[in-house]
């Protein structure tokens, strides 16, 4: 669960460095998931969020995941949406993925992300991969948060950077 909501969330914030983006604003902010095609109002996360403490450091951080991915095949910027596509080759030999997200921003403050992704070969009889995540920003960090921390529902808080900088395993 840790390396899906990781990964998300790099996805994510590579897709939101492109100069053109509204910049999130530095802060916390309330992450919202959904997938297999389940409405973001129907989703079980929806009543489960989570909370990050993001600055610009963060964000670079997670951009920097998808060094390894090929240029975009695909690039469109519509203020205020912004749509992509990614294809990134895994550790595996043969192994790719292709990702195609579409973001569209309420100002700084709100941003909701669709992905679509399809694996080539497919994983388990699992070819394709259809979610989203919705983010608000709540305000400033609390005390007890820092750049990087990030709360799953009830789970412990950990700190992305922290946790990125970890040998693997």
């Amino acid at each position: 669960m840790r390396w899906l909501a990781v990964m998300l969330l790099a996805f994510s914030a590579e897709i939101a460095q492109a100069d053109e983006l509204v910049r999130r604003k530095p802060g916390l902010w309330e992450l919202r998931w959904y997938s297999n095609d389940v409405k973001a109002s129907q989703s079980p996360l929806k009543q489960n969020p989570a909370r990050m403490c993001i600055d610009t450091t963060t964000d670079e951080t997670l951009a920097a995941l998808y060094d390894a991915c090929d240029p975009p095949l695909f690039f469109a910027f519509y203020s205020p949406q912004f749509t992509r596509e990614l294809v990134c080759e895994a550790a595996v030999a043969d192994f790719k993925t292709i990702s195609r997200a579409k973001i569209t921003f309420a100002g700084d403050a709100a941003y909701r992300i669709e992905v679509r992704t399809r694996l080539e070969p497919a994983l388990k009889g699992e070819g394709e991969y259809s979610g989203g995540r919705e983010g608000k920003w709540l305000g400033a960090c609390p005390a007890d948060m820092r750049p990087g921390d990030l709360i799953v529902g009830d789970e412990p808080k950990i700190n992305i950077l922290e946790e990125l900088a970890k040998p693997a395993q």
